[in-house]
């Protein structure tokens, strides 16, 4: 996996800049598998045609573009990501994913910047679709992740439909599930379902059982307390390697998981790529 998107730069950077949002470019490789796929596009064309740039990225082989929802922080770089690719290729997104959202505060704009047909132009297939898709069992777009717990509340945002301005409980929200010969590993991209209803899902729907890394957004940058402390006492009970937090998870949560789980912690920004094997 390398970033070409994420809130953080660090020394390792390459001169990539960081602004709040998230993409990465995935290569899954065995012996009987090849698949090359997008998992999210950033926020501007700006900052990820600078950082595409800098990290000479080759998306020839991209076999299909995913976005886990659909917010401007993930979506704002597509159509320079699908002009790369240089070839037509799905863009695999949910039904509501081009709503006109806000956030809930002062009505800013946070949806996706423009249409599906402007992505058609640009060179994709816009695939629309909410159900679970998987890849010779060895990697899965997730469907609508079920909201079971009671402290992973989705707040602040609305969105039209039929004409009205409703409560967005953003239902679009998807992750990337890999298994890695029996161990797996999880990617959000702001994780809006809550990081352990989305675990819980992958430990359904694809008997996930230990997890080799659990990577991305975690959407807790304005989290409680009471929130925070709960979301760690869920990870305990949950067999894991490694966790990244990326984006959205904010300082407050990341030192309370490098506190309670040290070294299993890795910190990953823009410009930064991680293999796992």
């Amino acid at each position: 996996m390398t970033v070409f998107s994420d809130n953080y730069a660090s020394l390792r950077s390459r001169g990539c800049w960081a602004q709040h949002g998230f993409g990465a470019f995935l290569e899954f490789k065995s012996e009987d598998f090849s698949l090359n796929v997008i998992f999210d596009c950033g926020p501007a064309v700006d900052i990820v045609k600078h950082n595409l740039d800098l990290l000479k990225l080759d998306f020839s082989g991209v076999n299909a573009v995913f976005l886990s929802h659909g917010h401007y922080d993930h979506t704002g770089g597509l159509l320079e990501v699908v002009k790369r690719i240089g070839r037509r290729v799905p863009v695999v997104v949910h039904p509501k994913t081009f709503s006109n959202r806000f956030a809930k505060r002062d009505l800013r704009v946070v949806g996706v910047p423009f249409k599906p047909s402007d992505v058609e132009s640009a060179g994709g297939i816009v695939v629309q679709c909410r159900n679970a898709i998987d890849f010779d069992g060895k990697v899965f777009l997730s469907g609508e992740i079920d909201r079971v717990n009671d402290f992973e509340k989705v707040e602040g945002y609305v969105i039209e439909e039929d004409g009205r301005l409703i409560d967005d409980n953003i239902i679009d929200d998807r992750a990337l599930v890999v298994n890695l010969n029996g161990e797996f590993i999880v990617l959000t991209g702001c994780a809006h379902s809550g990081l352990i209803n989305t675990l819980h899902y992958a430990m359904k729907e694809f008997n996930a059982g230990k997890f080799k890394a659990i990577i991305g957004g975690f959407h807790l940058e304005s989290a409680s307390n009471e929130r925070i402390s709960r979301t760690i006492s869920e990870l305990k009970k949950i067999d894991f390697q490694y966790i990244v937090p990326m984006h959205c998870t904010g300082i407050k949560m990341t030192a309370a998981l490098i506190n309670n789980f040290g070294e299993k912690v890795k910190v990953l920004g823009v410009g930064e790529s991680l293999e796992l094997k």
